[in-house]
């Protein structure tokens, strides 16, 4: 019952994705930009993932009086709902076309990647439009595939990747590692999202002063490889306009442990992203739950109750436990993967 129920809706969905697509389309840019905001301001106004992006405002700008996070609240649904709308009106876009509406800065990074011959792992963010920048990077003749998870809703899903598709980005499943490794090999460029909560078994670096979890795959992929890492954002100057800035990640130094090279890599990007955001703060995604994982989270139900009530610390430059009281290092009782 449960699942023909959960099908129904899925259809529901898609059937709704589908008209909106429609709807959207049949207005001029300027029209659907307008549209989009009215929509974010109403959403906004509604409550819609309020509490999730107050609270992610609270931690990241808690020198920012309510009324300025507010600003930036109303800001980022806005952008989000112009997202929404960018995606829904890929099948209209010329990538020939796109690529005159971005300002491109830091595409030497890639040629410089290319002349290496390691190919490049591509670090962007729920930030701007990063569907039409990845686009518009394929259009002037980048060899970039996106790697992608999948989306609850199976027809949703297809029909956002051919949308993708129809702008010639090559998709691979988030769990190919084959391919990736084969598209490095080819001296080529793999993108993906890093921004998301990487669970209680990511490594934890800074991110806006606070400690977050974040997935391992682009600095593994680049360590094992030899690949760069780089970073890019494209940030939104309205309705037709944007402009992308790419640069490359610095190296960790030599001798690292693998760990200690991961977190290096990885830290790099929480600071570039960090930055960027700083900058644009409206056009990162707060509507999800960036610092839910916590080191103590892999812990034991004693040994979290220790780590809350301060007896034990965790150290991020070792990602391992210490003793408050005496800084010797506290080995928790090993927990495997998939134990709450």
């Amino acid at each position: 019952m449960k699942a023909s129920l959960k099908r129904a809706r899925h259809f529901l969905e898609f059937l709704f994705t589908l008209a909106l697509g429609v709807a959207v389309r049949a207005l001029n840019p300027r029209q659907a930009w307008a549209l989009a905001c009215f929509l974010g301001r109403l959403g906004h106004a509604l409550g819609v993932a309020g509490r999730v992006t107050r609270e992610n405002l609270e931690r990241a700008f808690p020198d920012k009086s309510p009324a300025e996070r507010r600003r930036i609240a109303r800001g980022a649904m806005e952008h989000f709902m112009i997202g929404m709308f960018d995606i829904l009106r890929m099948p209209l876009i010329d990538p020939r076309e796109l690529v005159a509406q971005f300002e491109f800065e830091g595409l030497d990074v890639l040629d410089e990647s290319l002349k290496r011959g390691k190919g490049g792992v591509c670090l962007s963010a729920h930030f701007g439009n990063w569907e039409w920048m990845g686009a518009a990077l394929v259009a002037r003749g980048y060899p970039l595939s996106f790697l992608i998870g999948t989306q609850s809703n199976p027809w949703v899903d297809r029909l956002f990747n051919s949308y993708r598709q129809h702008c010639d980005i090559n998709l691979i499943p988030l769990k190919n590692v084959r391919e990736v490794l084969s598209v490095l090999k080819r001296n080529q460029f793999i993108a993906l999202l890093g921004d998301q909560d990487g669970d209680k078994w990511g490594l934890f670096t800074r991110f806006f002063g606070r400690t977050a979890s974040t997935f391992q795959g682009a600095a593994v992929f680049a360590r094992r490889t030899g690949a760069d890492l780089l970073f890019g954002v494209p940030v939104r100057l309205g309705p037709e306009k944007h402009r992308m800035r790419i640069l490359r990640l610095p190296e960790p130094p030599e001798g690292l442990s693998e760990e200690k090279d991961l977190l290096f890599r990885l830290q790099a990007y929480s600071d570039a992203l960090e930055a960027a955001i700083r900058e644009n703060p409206e056009q990162w995604w707060w509507m999800h739950k960036r610092w839910e994982a916590r080191p103590e989270h892999r812990l034991v139900e004693a040994e979290r109750a220790r780590a809350l009530q301060g007896e034990i610390t965790f150290d991020l430059e070792e990602q391992a436990w210490k003793l408050a009281a005496t800084g010797e290092r506290f080995q928790p009782t090993p927990v495997k993967k998939g134990h709450d």
